[in-house]
Parts: C-alpha cells; sequence; structure tokens
C-alpha cells in the first residue's frame, strides 16, 4: 500500500472489519507468504493470504483478549501462532491459534452414505465474519472445492478429552452452531476455544468412525443426503 495510508483503509474480505488499531501493530510473515496482522484494539487477527501490500485481509478469532504491547510468534514444530499480551501490571496474557496448515496429519472426511466429504464452501474463516453469520460446514463432492484445502481437516484431541476437527484452510473447527447440541442443530466454522472439544470419535464394528457430540452423547453428526 501507499507510504502513509492508514491501516483501516487496506482491503478487507467480505465480512471482515477494518483492520485493528489502538497501537502496538505487529505483522509477522508465516512460511508460505502469508501476513499476519493485530493491534491493541482487537483479540481477532487478520492475514493476507497473498502476502502482497495490495492483498485483501481476512479476519479470524482468536481466545486472546484485547491488549497493548503484544506479540505474534510463529511456533515451529505446530505450525501455530503464540499470542503474548499486556493485561496490566505485571500480568501477561497467552493464546495460542490455529490458521491452517499447522503441523500434523489432515485427512478428509468421507460420508459412508452419500460418498461426499465434509467441506466448507470454499469458507475459510469463522462463519460469524465470513459468511454473514449462518453455518458453512456442508457436504460436498471430492475434489470440487476452488480451495482444495477447505476439504481437509486435523482431527485434534483435546486436553479434557473429546476431539475437534480443525479445517486446513484457516484452522477453524467444525462446531455445533448456537453451541446447543440438539437435534436438527447445523455445523458452523469457529475458533477452537473448547478444552473438552465437540466430538467424541466412535468406532464401528466395521472400520468406521461415528461423530458423536460431547455435550450430548445421543446425537451424532450426520448428512442423509448430497450438500447437507
Amino acid at each position: 500500500s501507499p507510504t502513509g495510508e492508514a491501516v483501516t483503509s487496506l482491503p478487507v474480505d467480505t465480512g471482515s472489519r477494518p483492520l485493528a488499531t489502538g497501537g502496538s501493530p505487529v505483522v509477522i510473515r508465516l512460511p508460505g507468504g502469508r501476513l499476519v496482522y493485530n493491534a491493541a484494539g482487537s483479540g481477532n487477527v487478520w492475514v493476507n493470504e497473498s502476502g502482497r501490500s495490495d492483498g485483501v485481509w481476512k479476519e479470524y478469532q482468536t481466545t486472546s483478549k484485547a491488549g497493548y504491547s503484544r506479540s505474534l510468534q510463529y511456533v515451529d514444530g505446530t505450525g501455530r501462532i503464540a499470542i503474548l499480551n499486556n493485561q496490566g501490571t505485571s500480568t501477561i496474557a497467552y493464546a495460542e491459534v490455529d490458521l491452517g496448515r499447522s503441523g500434523g496429519a489432515y485427512y478428509q472426511l468421507v460420508n459412508r452414505r452419500t460418498g461426499q466429504v465434509i467441506g466448507t464452501g470454499n469458507k475459510t474463516n469463522d462463519a460469524n465474519i465470513g459468511n454473514a453469520d449462518v453455518p458453512d460446514v456442508v457436504l460436498e463432492a471430492p475434489g470440487s472445492a476452488a480451495n482444495p484445502d477447505t476439504q481437509y481437516w486435523h482431527v485434534v484431541t483435546e486436553p479434557n478429552g473429546g476431539v475437534t476437527l480443525l479445517n486446513k484452510s484457516g484452522g477453524r473447527a467444525a462446531a455445533v452452531w448456537t453451541g446447543n447440541a440438539t437435534a436438527g442443530q447445523r455445523i458452523g466454522q469457529w475458533v477452537d476455544n473448547s478444552a473438552t472439544g465437540s466430538w467424541n470419535l466412535v468406532k464401528t464394528t466395521d472400520g468406521f468412525y461415528k461423530l458423536q457430540s460431547v455435550r450430548n452423547t445421543n446425537l451424532y453428526l450426520t448428512g442423509p443426503s448430497d450438500g447437507a
């Protein structure tokens, strides 16, 4: 961008707010060229996929509060971002966020009935930001996504049991929308903010897996038809 241009005038993706202000701005470059930005006025981060000065910025939620004197640190080995910030006299807050393409294996999760895979409709950030607050996790034909990474997931075991599905494109979790584990709820992308995860992996006698809700073990993730 031209020298002297305000960060609030930089181009942002649909649904994303202008880049945060408030002092203590930080920009880091990730392996592969992506740029990550934050400033004191928000706990969220903004990612520029292209790494270009005229590239579009996309907002991602984190579990960090807003705070001055922040730092963003890429963590070798995990591929996640560590966030440290000052929350008051002698108080340093720590958070960690997955922005996709992190360390470990990714899998396509195939629906046994339809043969489709779990995807996001090419969305990469939190559905409340990037999809107009509408859940965005759906079944798709394998290989049909313009962004192939949106059809791949980490299966991450959380500290208190259960697993979280984290998308390769932006590190967002496939979570029960509204947080209420009741029949008919849809699934949307959200920041990974649960120490218990959303799902239990239940292996069947013929070698497949079911995704059982942690909050309501009578419920399972289902997709009875194409595009569900």
